[in-house]
C-alpha cells in the first residue's frame, strides 16, 4: 500500500474516534507513531515528522524532536560517506584484480585479516543504529507519555486531536504534490 493510500487511510480512522474512549484514541496514536518509525525512507520519515509533531503539542518535548531532526541529517552523511568508501574499496580491488601479482605470505596475512574484520559487526554499524535510536526517541517518548500517568486526561485528548489534525494536514500535503506531480507531467 502506498504511503499516500496509507496516510489517507489513518486520517479517517482518526477522525472516526473523534468521540471513542482515550484508550481507543491512545491505541490509534501508538499505532501511528509505529507505522511512522517503520518508514525507511529518511527524507519521507523527516517529512512525515515535520508535519505530524511539528505543531505545538503538550505531548510532544520539542528537543526530542530537534536531536531527532539532526540525526537524522547525520545518518543521510554518514549513510553517502559509508557510500563512497566502499566505492573506493571496491575501484581498489578491482585495480588489484587487474594487476595480480603473485601472493606473498604477507598477502595472505592481509587477506586474512580483512575476511576477520569483514566478519566482525563494524563500529559504523553501531553508529548507525545509534542514530536510528535518536531518530525514533521522540516517538518512544510520546508513546511513554501516553501510557503514563504524566499527562492529564484533557492534555492526552488534545495532543490526540492535534495528531489527528496534523496527520490531515499531512495527508493533504501528501494529495497536493501527488497532484502536483500528475498535473507536470500531463504538460510534459
Amino acid at each position: 500500500m502506498s504511503l499516500n493510500a496509507t496516510i489517507e487511510r489513518k486520517v479517517l480512522e482518526g477522525k472516526a474516534l473523534k468521540n471513542a474512549s482515550l484508550d481507543q484514541r491512545v491505541e490509534f496514536v501508538i499505532q501511528l507513531l509505529d507505522f511512522v518509525k517503520s518508514l525507511n525512507d529518511l527524507h519521507t520519515k523527516q517529512q512525515v515528522m515535520d508535519t505530524l509533531l511539528g505543531y505545538r503539542n503538550p505531548i510532544v518535548d520539542e528537543s526530542a524532536i530537534s536531536h531527532a531532526k539532526l540525526a537524522v541529517k547525520e545518518l543521510v552523511e554518514f549513510r553517502k560517506s559509508e557510500e563512497d568508501r566502499k566505492k573506493k574499496i571496491a575501484e581498489e580491488q578491482q585495480k588489484k584484480a587487474a594487476n595480480p601479482k603473485p601472493h606473498t605470505n604477507e598477502d595472505v596475512k592481509e587477506i586474512v585479516i580483512d575476511l576477520q574484520l569483514d566478519r566482525l559487526p563494524s563500529k559504523e554499524w553501531h553508529k548507525e543504529r545509534a542514530l536510528l535510536k535518536q531518530i525514533d526517541h521522540p516517538f518512544d517518548d510520546i508513546v511513554a507519555k501516553l501510557k503514563e500517568n504524566l499527562l492529564t486526561d484533557d492534555q492526552k485528548h488534545k495532543g490526540i486531536d492535534i495528531f489527528i489534525m496534523n496527520l490531515s494536514y499531512l495527508n493533504d500535503e501528501l494529495n497536493g504534490s501527488e497532484k502536483f506531480e500528475h498535473d507536470r507531467h500531463g504538460f510534459a
